[in-house]
C-alpha cells in the first residue's frame, strides 16, 4: 500500500476565529486516503472550540510548541518535523512562515491570510524577511497576491485559493431561519420588511 503523505499544518494560535474555522474545514475535507495530517501550534493551548473539534471530531493530532524563546521554539519545531517524518509543512499563518528556516529539507508552503502591511508593523524586520522566504505561498485573494509581489515574491511562487465555504456547517436552513427571526425581534424589524446588510473587515 502506498505511504500517505505526512502533512503538518502550522498555525500561530488556535483561538476561536475565522482562520481557525478555515483550518478546520481544510482538514475536514482533506483526502485522508492520501494524507495523514497533524496540527502544530506555535503557542500554547488555549482550550478553544476549534482545538477540540480538530482533535476530537476530526481525529487530527494537535501539538503545541508552548512559550519558549525563539531559538528553542525553532529547534523544537525542527525536531517535530523530523520525528513525524513530515513530507510537507503548510504554514497557515504569515507569522509562522519564518519556521521554514527550521526545516530546509522539507517542502514548506507559506501563507498570507491578512493584510501584509499590517503584519509588517507587528513583527520584527528579520521575522518579516524570513516570513517571505518560503518557495511557494497560498493566499486567499488576488489583493494579497499583489501585496506579496510588491515585496519581491514572484508570481510563479503564489497560488490563490479562496476560503472554503461549507453551507452544511453552522449555516443550515433551520439555523438561518431562527437567526432571522431572532434579529428581527431584537431590532423591531417587521417580518415582511426587506433587510439589506453588508459585512467586511478593514485591515
Amino acid at each position: 500500500m502506498k505511504r500517505k503523505t505526512r502533512l503538518i499544518c502550522l498555525i500561530g494560535q488556535l483561538g476561536n476565529g475565522g482562520t481557525e474555522r478555515q483550518l478546520y474545514l481544510f482538514l475536514k475535507h482533506l483526502d485522508r486516503g492520501r494524507y495523514r495530517p497533524s496540527v502544530v501550534v506555535s503557542s500554547k493551548s488555549g482550550g478553544s472550540r476549534w482545538e477540540k473539534q480538530i482533535r476530537d471530531e476530526l481525529d487530527v493530532p494537535v501539538k503545541f510548541l508552548g512559550d519558549l524563546p525563539k531559538a528553542a521554539k525553532l529547534a523544537k519545531f525542527a525536531w517535530t518535523v523530523l520525528k513525524d517524518k513530515a513530507d510537507v509543512v503548510f504554514s497557515w499563518s504569515f507569522y509562522t512562515n519564518a519556521f521554514c528556516m527550521a526545516c530546509p529539507g522539507t517542502k514548506f508552503i507559506g501563507s498570507l491570510r491578512g493584510d501584509l502591511m499590517t503584519a509588517k508593523t507587528q513583527i520584527s524586520a528579520s521575522n518579516f524577511r524570513y516570513s517571505l522566504k518560503p518557495k511557494c505561498f497560498v493566499v486567499n485573494s488576488r489583493y494579497l497576491a499583489d501585496e506579496l509581489k510588491l515585496e519581491g515574491v514572484s508570481e510563479d511562487r503564489i497560488s490563490v485559493i479562496y476560503n472554503i465555504f461549507s453551507p452544511d456547517d453552522a449555516f443550515c436552513e433551520v439555523r438561518r431561519a431562527e437567526d432571522c427571526r431572532r434579529v428581527r425581534q431584537e431590532y423591531n424589524i417587521p417580518q415582511d420588511a426587506i433587510v439589506v446588510a453588508g459585512v467586511g473587515r478593514s485591515s
